[in-house]
């Protein structure tokens, strides 16, 4: 009650003073401790707030909801009960709302734990996946990604089986096509869940290849960040050895491959083109682990993979690829061929794995000027002497280039010098090049001497 002083009393009408009337179910900010807890009685399903008035106060709790402060508070007041109920309301805005106060709690591991812990929330939010409207199909699934972002909230998900299990099909469905933002949030949610091997291995159970070579197939079809994700989860089920056989079969080695030459050449339009050919260039390798997948690397692949070894970003999943598809009796050579031209790049990407392929280009006289400088940066290399004394046929090829030629006198220089290096790692070496150069049947004591030199046999 306000009294009016009695200096005043003459002047003002109303001498019997002000009365304050509160209503309780007003939205409005207290700014004090109890702001979060009063939205959250608010937001009671029992309260008798008007759909507007609910909206707005959920509205205003999600962003309080940014601090993890608030969230404890936002629990323990009971909030997780009270969205879980309102998911289920007529009104579709309600539902939405509800679903981003949900996405607000769900960063965290304690928001993550509490909605876990409730019986019906999570179920009410994969309900809304199946709403007419687009807006409560968008907040569910922002819900589910931030959830999925942590590994508590993986293992939420994938411990009921109807949630996986809805948001493959609801990728595997093209009759109903979803909203531009729904389908980036979808895809990044299945890039969050095959993060573990359980998530991978369950959405392989329902089968989400097909979905993810979809968008692969037609990259200019969709958003950017749609067929980031989509490789990405690519990536993530053949590293965890699911869906792998099955991508292979259905050509996923030949359709990143082409994004990968697409990206390379400007073709696809990207703000950060670096990271884009990281998860290719990662996926090539993750699937470059399987027998099957060698062969159509080797026959696609190489080209573009050499050309990520300059992008710093995609260099290491690049290399590691290559090496991989080394494994196969003939996967060598060309990624060495392609690579004489930067001998630096050669020897980081194969260090003594490429003796063989670099004495099979001596044999076929292919660039020899190159292979002579790479054996050069090579003979830097720890234990390399001994690889190059055990590769069939190497000093032989070398012998025959010391012989002076007139069309190319650099290469006489240059085979030389390999040798000389060579023979100064020992006796039996030194007698493996003598041997090498009997065999060729170059008797020259000057061209033998000048190898020799300096080596005590």
């Amino acid at each position: 009650m306000h009294r009016v002083s009695d200096q005043l009393s003459d002047r003002l009408p109303y001498r019997s003073g002000f009365r304050e009337e509160k209503d309780p179910h007003e939205i409005s900010r207290a700014y004090g401790s109890g702001d979060v807890a009063r939205y959250c009685w608010l937001l009671s399903p029992d309260e008798p707030l008007d759909d507007a008035a609910r909206i707005d106060a959920m509205r205003q709790l999600a962003e309080l909801l940014s601090s993890p402060e608030n969230k404890v508070k936002a629990i323990a007041a009971g909030v997780v009960p009270s969205c879980g109920r309102l998911l289920t309301l007529p009104n579709p805005r309600v539902k939405a709302h509800a679903a981003n106060v949900v996405a607000a709690l769900a960063w965290d591991f304690e928001g993550a734990t509490a909605l876990h812990a409730d019986p019906t929330l999570l179920f009410n939010l994969n309900h809304l996946l199946s709403e007419d409207d687009e807006p409560c199909v968008e907040a569910a699934l922002d819900a589910i990604v931030n959830l999925t972002s942590a590994k508590e909230g993986i293992g939420s998900v994938l411990g009921r089986a109807y949630m996986p299990e809805k948001l493959v099909a609801m990728a595997s469905d093209e009759s109903t096509p979803l909203s531009p933002r729904a389908t980036d949030l979808l895809f990044h949610a299945f890039a969050n869940l095959t993060k573990a091997a359980h998530g991978a291995e369950v959405c392989t159970t329902y089968h989400i290849v097909p979905a993810l070579l979809r968008v692969v197939k037609k990259p200019l079809h969709y958003a950017l960040p749609v067929l980031r994700s989509a490789i990405l989860t690519l990536w993530n089920l053949a590293t965890h050895n699911y869906g792998k056989i099955e991508a292979i079969g259905s050509n996923a080695v030949e359709l990143c491959t082409k994004v990968l030459i697409a990206l390379q050449a400007g073709a696809i339009p990207c703000k950060d083109k670096p990271d884009l050919q990281r998860c290719l260039a990662g996926t090539l390798m993750a699937l470059a682990t399987a027998e099957e997948a060698k062969p159509k690397l080797l026959a696609v692949a190489v080209a573009p993979l050499v050309a990520c070894l300059s992008e710093p970003a995609a260099a290491a999943n690049a290399a590691q690829a290559l090496n991989y598809m080394a494994e196969a009796p003939d996967g060598l050579l060309p990624s060495v061929t392609l690579l004489l031209d930067d001998s630096e790049t050669l020897l980081r990407v194969f260090a003594l794995r490429a003796i063989p392929a670099l004495t099979t280009l001596l044999a076929q006289q292919m660039r020899p000027g190159l292979v002579l400088a790479a054996f050069q940066r090579l003979q830097l290399l720890e234990d390399s002497i001994s690889a190059m004394t055990q590769s069939l046929h190497l000093y032989e090829h070398l012998a025959r280039l010391c012989m002076p030629n007139d069309d190319a006198p650099d290469l006489s220089i240059l085979a030389t010098r390999v040798l000389h290096v060579a023979a100064q790692h020992g006796p039996r070496t030194a007698t493996r090049i003598e041997r090498a150069f009997a065999t060729c049947g170059i008797d020259d004591p000057s061209l033998l001497a000048a190898v020799l030199e300096h080596v005590s046999m």
